[in-house]
């Protein structure tokens, strides 16, 4: 009888520690590639400008596939603020990326976190990603999905 009851209180636990482990139900971790997947609530732009600590233009300066202590891979890309929108920041910050990596050379509307224990800058949404095609933002986060300039985005943002 006791080996059953202790079989059962060691499944019970794994159960509990697995479930804690992914409490919010939005990220998983693939062993196999050590890429992680991500299912996200998508932020309204009016969400994305109220809690980022940072929006910015920013081009892609290089990147750097790196892996974390728990086996993920990431990446971290150098950025150069070409313009910041709201808030303050370097001309040039790091930005860890688990998920959806920045391309080098490229250039975005970035609305971005930044963690104060280890300096990096993190994407607050995938929807406050945007990359610039042919000098405009195409977007669907407003109303009537369409495609800005930087100056029509600054409007966008606080008008």
């Amino acid at each position: 009888m006791k080996p059953i009851l202790f079989f059962l209180g060691l499944l019970l636990m794994a159960f509990t520690i697995t479930a804690c482990n992914n409490q919010n139900g939005n990220t998983q971790y693939n062993s196999t590639n050590g890429e992680a997947q991500t299912d996200w609530a998508l932020l309204s732009l009016e969400e994305l400008t109220e809690k980022a600590d940072l929006i910015a233009f920013a081009s892609v300066k290089d990147t750097e596939g790196i892996e974390k202590s728990n086996g993920m891979n990431a990446q971290i890309s150098t950025l150069e603020v070409l313009e910041i929108i709201s808030g303050t920041a370097s001309k040039e910050i790091k930005l860890d990326q688990a998920t959806n990596y920045l391309e080098e050379g490229e250039e975005y509307l970035l609305f971005l976190t930044q963690n104060e224990t280890d300096g990096y800058y993190y994407v607050l949404n995938p929807s406050g990603v945007i990359q610039e095609k042919d000098g405009v933002y195409a977007t669907g986060l407003v109303e009537g999905n369409g495609t800005y300039n930087k100056d029509e985005v600054k409007d966008l943002l606080f008008n």
